[in-house]
């Protein structure tokens, strides 16, 4: 986001224009990416010599989460399902293989973005086969974008992204994140010679100090270490080598990669469990290059095959930093929940905590009193630890809930008499065991089944009620785009997202967000500061009306409440960071209004206002055609509520005044009227003049931006033709 800076001239003559914002664009601010996740004390419990890794001391790290699974495939439960887990966890990169989705492409969902590298091969069955994904949190997207949202792809079976993080000392620290999915062994000769083609470009694409992760799917067992001078192998892990593992250990001997799980002695080193055999498989692993193993703290196996796969998910912990201490503030827990203000008790409550946070300041009421009291209740009041639910999901919460929770209990109850078989030596004990197994396999397989179908219920029911907004079209044209917007977005959360990769004046791409931010804010400072050609000597043929006195007059409670119920709910906050709903809430207590009313009359009689109310944050929304040309983004203006509730009470007396003594023939920014009204007037003219067999000739004139060229200084003089500009906020 840019902060752009305004004039309180400009500012109030902007809210009139409504979308003429700015009248110079500032400085752009950079926030620097901090390390993500703050850890405890790191223990490598490993012999040095024995292990071919030194034992870290005891101190202080700062380190990162990584976690590599095949999902086989990667549907809208399971996507909630992993995000829900990187929640939990504090997850930095969630590696998926086996998606099946085709394509490739990058959303975001829930504050996580997704990165696809599809396949264009398909099973006999028709679905997809193959596919990897990148799941990054929010300061994993952030060190992404600080490296210039580049998306490596190599082949179908390779991907990798480059991120930048900084340590406490403020150096950036490069990391190149590897996710592959290797054939399996019997896979045609060519089919692996490419692969393994690819993945070489790949791992060559790593540049000086950058340390290399490759999480890998490698379909191959390479065993443990057999001699002292083995370097890609550690002394722990299943034991068991094929000849797919070998032609693997040859080529991580080649690359120098090192296997980090088989360097850590833990209970359950097998990611796959064959079906027939029941033999545990060491085949997912986690590569790191030789000079990034230090880096190495921990790297294990999960005892719960999670998100419905047969593959057993991966976790290491990465070091990023030292001496970095973990920090835990209780109020960052969670996430603020404004749905909670729909009901009229939860929104009182709210007004009477905000009222509350006031008194207990002991500060004058001022403006800035009043939004630290709004942050303050919302944290007490609003703040939820439910993550967010698709929308198909909530409206059939109850009935899935408890279908999930069976599929859960019937896994784990399978996957502990599975691992009981596997101990028990007799053989009247294991026909037994085998018996019970099979029973609990098929409570599993029901389990399973009935969780599906409550999922196609629940989303039958979600199109349903869209179908039914949409027949209300003719009545409600509102709900009916509302239900066309729902069903073209889909049920998922996930949400494209678009790189910002804007081209130099030389032609070149920009590399890093600096150099973004600096093309952006040529461009914005060009559009926002272009020159008209107006004649100013035009206005003296603009005759002085009668000045309005009234357009002057300090609006009053019924007035501001009108204009602040007027607000859109669900609408971005300014640079204070509350939005419209927490705002509208405060109409619930008198009390609380009155001190919200305080702040706008005493800006409508100082003409001082807040420096919130003077900053606008730039949102840039794609458009259409190439994204690297900064014309093809719109520039989207956040301001900050209560400056929009002062630009209201402006427009709505201005509106009143057109309504005397406008023009009949203007349509757009009148009461009652609309664009609508001139096509069909234009539209029925045309119409009758072709009954008539007359021709007629019509003229379009589209501006090119029209609203950005606007001369603002002329508009004072314009605005003093009919209003008195002194003590009316403008």
């Amino acid at each position: 986001m840019i902060l752009l800076p305004r004039s309180t001239r400009v500012f109030a003559v902007d809210l009139i224009c409504r979308d003429m914002f700015l009248s110079f664009v500032a400085p752009i601010l950079f926030i620097g990416l901090q390390s993500s996740t703050y850890l405890t004390q790191g223990n490598l419990a490993t012999s040095c010599r024995e292990q071919g890794c030194a034992a870290a001391p005891m101190r202080r790290e700062s380190e990162v989460l990584i976690y590599s699974q095949n999902v086989r495939g990667l549907n809208e439960d399971k996507e909630e399902s992993i995000l829900s887990t990187m929640r939990r966890s504090d997850v930095f990169c969630y590696a998926i293989q086996e998606t099946w989705r085709e394509g490739d492409g990058i959303m975001e969902n829930d504050g996580f973005t997704l990165i696809y590298h599809g396949s264009s091969k398909s099973t006999k069955g028709g679905r997809m086969s193959g596919g990897l994904c990148l799941v990054l949190n929010k300061a994993a997207t952030k060190a992404w974008k600080a490296a210039g949202s580049e998306v490596l792809r190599f082949g179908n079976r390779t991907m990798a992204v480059r991120m930048r993080v900084t340590d406490m000392k403020k150096r950036p620290v490069d990391l190149l994140m590897v996710n592959s999915y290797a054939p399996i062994g019997q896979a045609d000769e060519k089919v692996r010679a490419v692969f393994f083609e690819h993945l070489e470009i790949c791992v060559n694409s790593k540049r000086s100090k950058e340390k290399l992760i490759l999480a890998m799917d490698t379909n191959s067992s390479m065993g443990v270490r057999k001699s002292e001078s083995d370097s890609v192998l550690g002394p722990y892990g299943v034991e068991h080598v094929n000849e797919a593992g070998r032609e693997f250990y040859d080529f991580c001997s080649t690359n120098q990669l090192r296997a980090a799980s088989t360097f850590f002695p833990k209970r359950r080193y097998q990611t796959w469990i064959h079906p027939c055999s029941r033999l545990g498989h060491q085949i997912d692993h986690f590569l790191v290059s030789k000079d990034s193993f230090a880096s190495v703290m921990d790297c294990h196996t999960l005892g719960a095959q999670l998100h419905g796969s047969d593959h057993f998910p991966l976790r290491m912990k990465f070091r990023i930093a030292r001496r970095l201490r973990k920090q835990h503030d209780p109020k960052t827990a969670g996430r603020i929940n404004r749905e909670k203000l729909r009901g009229p008790d939860c929104a009182k409550d709210f007004a009477n905590k905000v009222e509350e946070k006031i008194i207990q300041s002991g500060q004058q009421c001022s403006y800035d009193t009043l939004v630290n009291a709004i942050k303050d209740a919302a944290d007490e009041n609003l703040r939820s630890e439910a993550r967010r639910r698709p929308s198909w999901f909530e409206a059939q919460e109850e009935e899935l809930r408890l279908l999930i929770q069976r599929r859960d209990t019937a896994l784990s109850i399978y996957n502990m008499i599975a691992k009981e078989l596997r101990n028990t030596v007799t053989k009247g004990g294991q026909r037994k065991m085998q018996n019970t197994l099979k029973k609990k396999k098929v409570d599993l397989q029901n389990a399973r089944r009935d969780l599906q179908r409550g999922v196609r219920r629940a989303k039958q029911c979600w199109i349903d009620i869209r179908v039914e907004g949409m027949k209300k079209g003719a009545k409600d044209p509102r709900a009916y785009w509302s239900a066309v917007s729902d069903l073209r977005d889909g049920m998922s959360n996930s949400k494209p997202v678009f790189p910002l990769k804007f081209k130099k004046d030389d032609g070149s791409t920009c590399t890093t967000p600096k150099e973004n931010a600096e093309v952006v804010q040529k461009h914005f400072h060009k559009l926002y500061n272009a020159k008209s050609n107006a004649d100013e000597s035009i206005l003296d043929e603009v005759r002085q009306r009668t000045i309005r006195e009234d357009m002057a007059e300090t609006p009053n409670e019924e007035e501001i409440a009108k204009a602040l119920k007027r607000a859109k709910d669900g609408k971005a906050a300014g640079d204070s960071g509350v939005p419209v709903g927490m705002v509208k809430a405060l109409l619930c207590s008198d009390a609380i209004f009155s001190r919200f009313v305080d702040c706008v009359v005493e800006f409508w009689n100082t003409e001082t206002c807040p420096d919130e109310w003077l900053v606008g944050v730039l949102k840039l929304i794609p458009k259409k055609g190439d994204l690297g040309d900064p014309n093809n983004w719109r520039g989207i203006m956040l301001l900050e509520v209560c400056s929009k509730v002062v630009g209201t009470i402006i427009s709505e007396r201005i509106q009143a005044m057109l309504g005397e003594i406008g023009l009949e023939c203007q349509s757009g920014f009148s009461k009652l009227r609309g664009g609508s009204d001139a096509r069909f007037s234009l539209k029925t003219g045309l119409q009758k003049r072709k009954e008539h067999g007359l021709g007629s000739w019509v003229l379009f004139v589209d501006l090119v931006k029209a609203f950005d060229t606007v001369p603002r200084d002329m508009l004072d003089s314009v605005l003093g033709k009919w209003v008195s500009l002194q003590n009316c906020g403008i």
